[in-house]
């Protein structure tokens, strides 16, 4: 059985077809495993979380996000058990996400347990709950955080410990934890700045790769300079933050010589909800689309569930869409086919939910969207973007997660882009 770290033998004879616009892998050098550098971001699936690792050429490191989610009671009342049936255990609960994170960076990290950055994209429990289990098995040097010391960015956060789930609580009280075990320094987001998400190993060794931050706390850095505020004008009118903790997510642009990678978290206000807790000046999303150029690879917003509208698919245009799955309502039609659109930009696409929800094919077989989709990711998958240096070409891997082995199950190799501006 072919394993990650077989990977570098090669993945012709896995006999995966090959997706619209890219060549299914057959040379030595497709691999999985890092080398020194090489630029990785890793979609880890663990069925109820979102979690992204990423390995800098110089092998610094970033845990962004680490959650713990239920998905088998998730709004239950509302939708109906929500759990994505994951074979061959059926369902996977809550609880254990963190652990399972923590297994799968000591697997593939060229540090063993120690990582140099975590950053929490914002303060939801599918991407906080599982930092403080991460932490028993690694060791972090440094956090990133929205609104680190005081959260009264863009207003005071409410006092009440049980706010968003106890999130915010629970994170400080972690971070508190980790300075006094492991020296753990806590800064504060900087939108807008090119110098804070830094490689702090052998950066000088590797020209080419920067990483930009692009938004949050409903707050995000025009390609003038200047910041917008999302919400701005609606602040007088509230004593604390009530926004949607989904508007207030911190977004990025990594890139390395002619690479570059999108990832926001949950940046979207969703068309499901109205008033106050989402802002009702405009839509955060379609400001986004306002400051962001074209990537090769993009994070959908959202888990693809209720955002990406089509002005910023249009933006990004990415060849290759990912998107982190843990309830069965992830990956909405209506969400994938304004990836999918042809009327959004033009050219091939492949779309890389960690798992397509179950039934979803049958389901939707007459949907547009679902041929940018590759079997592969019909069962549970980790998802594998390697970038060499000089980011000309780079290969995007589909790896089997439902068990510790890491299966390739298909690898391909793409191009990138040219683009006539950077943020």
């Amino acid at each position: 059985m072919t394993t990650r770290r077989d990977f570098c033998r090669g993945a012709a004879a896995l006999g995966a077809a090959s997706v619209s616009g890219a060549a299914l892998c057959d040379v030595p050098e497709s691999r999985c495993s890092w080398k020194p550098g090489h630029f990785q971001i890793h979609m880890i699936f663990t069925g109820t979380c979102e979690s992204l690792f990423l390995i800098f050429p110089d092998s610094t490191t970033l845990l962004l996000d680490c959650g713990d989610a239920d998905p088998v009671n998730f709004q239950s009342k509302k939708f109906g058990p929500g759990a994505i049936a994951i074979p061959p255990e059926g369902e996977r609960r809550a609880g254990d996400s963190g652990e399972r994170v923590a297994r799968y960076v000591e697997s593939v990290s060229p540090n063993g347990r120690d990582v140099d950055w975590m950053m929490l994209s914002h303060f939801h429990g599918d991407h906080s709950a599982g930092f403080a289990l991460a932490a028993e098995r690694l060791r972090f040097a440094r956090a990133i955080d929205r609104g680190w010391p005081d959260y009264d960015n863009p207003l005071p956060c409410p006092r009440d410990r049980a706010w968003m789930g106890g999130s915010l609580f629970r994170m400080r009280e972690l971070y508190a934890r980790l300075k006094e075990r492991d020296g753990l320094s806590v800064e504060k987001f900087r939108v807008g700045a090119r110098d804070q998400l830094r490689m702090v190993r052998d950066g000088a060794a590797h020209e080419g790769f920067r990483v930009f931050n692009l938004c949050g706390c409903g707050k995000i850095a025009m390609p003038d300079g200047s910041i917008h505020d999302v919400y701005g004008e609606e602040h007088a009118s509230h004593d604390v933050c009530l926004y949607d903790e989904n508007a207030m997510s911190l977004g990025c642009v990594f890139r390395y010589g002619k690479f570059s990678f999108f990832t926001a978290g949950d940046f979207t206000a969703s068309d499901r909800r109205k008033g106050r807790w989402c802002g009702e000046s405009e839509s955060i999303e379609r400001t986004l689309a306002r400051a962001c150029g074209p990537v090769d690879v993009a994070k959908a917003n959202h888990h693809a569930g209720w955002s990406c509208p089509q002005e910023l698919v249009a933006a990004l245009r990415p060849r290759w869409w990912l998107a982190p799955v843990w309830w069965k309502l992830h990956c909405d039609k209506d969400t994938m086919n304004r990836l999918s659109s042809r009327e959004a930009y033009e050219g091939p696409r492949t779309i890389l939910p960690g798992m397509l929800p179950g039934g979803r094919r049958e389901r939707d077989a007459a949907e547009p969207y679902l041929a940018d989709v590759p079997p592969e990711v019909d069962t549970p998958t980790h998802i594998v973007v390697d970038v060499p240096p000089g980011g000309e070409t780079y290969h995007v891997a589909c790896l089997d997660a439902s068990d510790d082995r890491m299966r390739v199950k298909a690898v391909w190799r793409a191009e990138s882009a040219e683009r006539p501006r950077e943020p």
